[in-house]
């Protein structure tokens, strides 16, 4: 993660990476018999393992897939790297961060192939703009009258909106990380990391006053950038709901956001196009029906 001073105050997770070396990273090709019907085929799952000081060895995520979601191996083009969110193996879905892993996965009709060296990445700055709205049909005790925040992290940055009352919290409010991303050239996408929402809920009068209630992973598509003619892309605020996930196994939906992402380049931050947008007309009047 790299560090800048400047903009708004935010706090920085402590996040464990590991870098595979060039040979050590590379699976050997997996030889397999599929249907031709892509919904007969198999998944493909990704395993995340960790090898404990005493010997053991701990499986801590997995990432699993259709087979025809991985991009097709084309000889001389090896493709970008994609980040894989983990799902956490249970009793770990209570750990505050989701664990991901970035890799590439290709698939060839034909095992005659020669292997491509890794894509060259440097990192590069953007910021991750998420706009927190609100939060409804929370599964909560104190839902009528606890205090609700929304936590937003992505590549080892970290904010929260402040705490306001139940049982359908109002935020109201833009978050803005400044994340460090891999890309091949600042014209060409950067390898996306995925989005971590986490809904906390604050009760003053307990030992410890804030609940994690439950998370979300969420992938933004697309990044902001300018076109041949040197404009601005334009972007529509489309707000959506997304399922926040909790309980043991993080299968159980404890409530629901409000949220829109926008993920723009770091050095376009001060242009005027690129400032924060206002609500929706439309979630406007929605709320004034309330």
């Amino acid at each position: 993660t790299q560090d800048d001073d400047s903009g708004p105050p935010q706090s920085q997770q402590q996040v464990g990476k590991f870098v595979f070396a060039e040979a050590k990273g590379r699976v050997d090709p997996i030889l397999v018999m599929t249907p031709v019907d892509p919904e007969s085929q198999p998944y493909v799952m990704i395993n995340v393992y960790t090898d404990s000081w005493l010997g053991g060895r701990k499986r801590i995520g997995c990432y699993m897939a259709r087979l025809d979601e991985f991009p097709v191996y084309e000889p001389g083009s090896p493709s970008k790297p994609r980040v894989y969110p983990l799902t956490a193996m249970p009793g770990q879905a209570s750990i505050s961060r989701s664990a991901s892993v970035m890799m590439t996965l290709e698939r060839s009709p034909t095992e005659d192939l020669v292997r491509h060296e890794r894509r060259r990445l440097k990192p590069m700055m953007y910021i991750v703009r998420t706009y927190c709205f609100m939060a409804r049909n929370i599964e909560s005790e104190g839902s009528q009258t606890d205090e609700f925040e929304l936590h937003v992290s992505c590549a080892g940055r970290s904010r929260e909106t402040q705490s306001e009352p139940g049982p359908a919290p109002m935020w109201m409010k833009h978050l803005d990380l400044e994340v460090s991303l891999k890309s091949v050239s600042a014209k060409e996408q950067p390898v996306i990391e995925p989005i971590q929402l986490t809904l906390l809920s604050r009760n003053l009068g307990t030992f410890s006053p804030h609940a994690r209630l439950g998370k979300a992973i969420c992938m933004p598509a697309h990044v902001r950038q300018q076109d041949s003619s040197g404009s601005l892309e334009p972007y529509a605020l489309a707000p959506q709901w997304v399922e926040v996930k909790g309980g043991r196994c993080r299968e159980e939906t404890v409530g629901e956001v409000l949220v829109a992402f926008e993920l723009l380049p770091y050095e376009f931050r001060g242009h005027q196009s690129w400032q924060p947008q206002g609500m929706p007309s439309w979630l406007a009047r929605w709320m004034e029906n309330m």
